[in-house]
């Protein structure tokens, strides 16, 4: 059996990477010269390009929508499937564009009726968990955000495969002022900045560990991240669930939800955890309802 040189594969994979980033930095630059509205109506081509010619993930998505919404006949399933990759390709020609924005610009998109909620907390001065999920376009939202308050939010964030394209996203995230921490270290750093009284960000709607905590989500029993919950319980810093609907009109209305530990009757921190999480996601699952194709579908929430 031929051995692999390690010096040749690392090669390889450099330039692979290169090459991807180059795609992907041509693909900014192009959306950039056609501006907003025109890269919106690309981006709904490109939803429909990826869903019929190059479906990834497309079984997923549907294997998803059916278990959440039985009712559903197959055409629904599909139309609804459609509009999923159109409303991905949207949020994703969108933050292509949000290193090249304006705070003023950015402010034209992005709104928020009920914003006294966060600002009463922040003067509480006890830090502050926002608790959001990848539904509209919770990029735009967390940058609008930390620029809105004046505040950097240190923001969770998975590095990419592509060392270019982790690069490129953590300055597009941190053009308005937000701080990005990884996943790794992030709990202890998270923790430290709540105690620091800081703001933090989190998106905690993906499948959590298999021995992990489940609760109801779509008449299911689901695996969870519980960390936000967790981490209010320790710090005393409150959370509040941004979530961020598209308008008919394309602008971002940001939408809050506060969970307090006095909400839930006297329990152990244990039982308390799960109530707290449980109510984000019982949130999150009437948000999705509303707006069924906002979610992404693309992952296996529930692979176990």
């Amino acid at each position: 059996m031929e051995q692999k040189n390690p010096a040749k594969l690392v090669l390889k994979n450099s330039l692979k990477n290169k090459f991807e980033f180059f795609a992907f930095d041509l693909l900014s630059k192009s959306l950039n010269f056609l501006g907003l509205e025109r890269s919106r109506k690309f981006a709904k081509g490109l939803g429909y390009i990826f869903f019929y010619l190059i479906p990834l993930r497309k079984k997923t998505v549907i294997e998803n929508l059916k278990i959440a919404f039985p009712e559903f006949t197959n055409s629904q399933i599909q139309k609804t499937a459609l509009k999923t990759y159109q409303n991905f390709a949207i949020i994703f020609c969108e933050m292509l564009l949000l290193p090249e924005m304006s705070f003023q610009q950015l402010n034209e998109i992005v709104y928020c009726n009920n914003l006294h909620i966060i600002e009463n907390k922040v003067q509480e001065d006890k830090g502050l968990i926002f608790l959001t999920a990848h539904f509209g376009n919770w990029e735009m939202g967390a940058s609008w955000m930390g620029a809105r308050l004046n505040a950097p939010i240190y923001v969770v964030a998975k590095p990419q495969r592509n060392e270019f394209v982790t690069n490129w996203l953590t300055q597009m995230r941190e053009h308005f002022g937000n701080k990005v921490i990884f996943l790794g270290a992030s709990i202890k750093n998270l923790f430290i900045a709540l105690k620091q009284k800081k703001l933090i960000g989190m998106l905690s709607d993906q499948r959590g560990p298999k021995e992990g905590m489940r609760v109801n989500f779509f008449n299911k029993q689901t695996s969870v991240y519980s960390g936000a919950a967790l981490l209010s319980l320790k710090t005393g810093a409150p959370i509040v669930v941004a979530l961020i609907i598209r308008q008919p009109d394309y602008r971002y209305k940001v939408e809050l939800h506060s969970i307090k530990p006095d909400d839930f009757p006297e329990v152990s921190e244990d039982e308390l955890v799960f109530l707290m999480t449980q109510k984000y996601m019982k949130i999150l699952e009437d948000y999705i309802k509303q707006n069924p194709s906002f979610w992404f579908w693309m992952h296996k929430i529930w692979k176990y």
